[in-house]
């Protein structure tokens, strides 16, 4: 009769194996990325710089615009931007390598705790709509600021509804983070429909680049619905290496869209 420890532990090991190959798998796609982005990037000497700016009045409380300072803060450079996001990204799986944190990280796995994900897609989510948000047209870092915040914080409010266990208490967090997310989108929309009422419709890459980018946030969302619906030991490492896949392609597709469409025919 086969010891059902045994069994356990055993599928334990082949789990950890499994997330160990494919943060492997991931890490060298990152990273292969990163190298041909830097490459590109360099070779072709194109810079393409989106400004954060702060407004100040200088005048009295309802001061009109002429008496307002407006103060470039810095500029961000988006090749260098897409650049850092992919090594970050190749940096984070390849640190899940060493044998301690992939020990750590497969038990936590095991039984649903996944702060790694979460912190690491807070993140990269918050980056990522930050400069989309650039691309937009939005500058000022009073908006700038509160994008990046509420981006990050909707994912971390996802990690406090998977260690709520679930039951109402869970679906109240991810219904709050769902509210909180879709915020920034909201703000980028807005300024989307400006701009075309005011100016003309923004650029046609620009649009491609937000929409799929969109598409991707309710990709994981759709995936943290479908994920919370399953037995914690019967969709562990299934779930993981889904999140790992959407990541990469977003991340991805990102990077390219930008460096494709927006860096390079900058230097034409």
């Amino acid at each position: 009769m086969q010891d059902t420890g045994s069994t356990v532990v055993g599928d334990d090991a082949d789990a950890g194996r499994r997330l160990r190959t494919v943060d492997a798998l991931v890490g060298i796609a990152y990273a292969v990325q990163a190298v041909i982005v830097g490459v590109v990037v360099s070779t072709v000497g194109a810079r393409v710089l989106l400004p954060v700016t702060a407004t100040f009045t200088a005048g009295p409380t309802g001061a009109s615009s002429e008496q307002r300072v407006h103060v470039d803060i810095a500029a961000v450079d988006l090749g260098v931007a897409v650049l850092v996001l992919l090594a970050a990204g190749a940096i984070v799986r390849f640190a899940l390598l060493v044998p301690a944190l992939a020990v750590r990280r497969s038990e936590a796995t095991a039984v649903g705790r996944n702060t790694v994900r979460w912190a690491e897609w807070s993140q990269v989510s918050a980056v990522t709509v930050f400069l989309v948000a650039q691309l937009n047209g939005i500058t000022e870092v009073t908006s700038l600021v509160p994008v990046y915040a509420m981006t990050a914080s909707a994912v971390l409010l996802l990690a406090l509804q998977e260690r709520s266990g679930g039951g109402a208490a869970g679906r109240r967090l991810a219904a709050v983070a769902a509210v909180v997310g879709i915020v920034p989108w909201g703000v980028i929309a807005f300024a989307q429909i400006g701009a075309t009422v005011t100016s003309g419709a923004p650029a046609v890459t620009v649009r491609i680049i937000t929409l799929a980018m969109l598409a991707i946030a309710v990709a994981v969302w759709a995936f943290v619905w479908r994920a919370g619906r399953r037995p914690v030991a019967a969709s562990g490492v299934a779930d993981e290496v889904t999140y790992l896949g959407v990541a990469l392609l977003g991340t991805g597709t990102f990077a390219w869209l930008a460096v494709g469409g927006i860096v390079l025919p900058s230097a034409l």
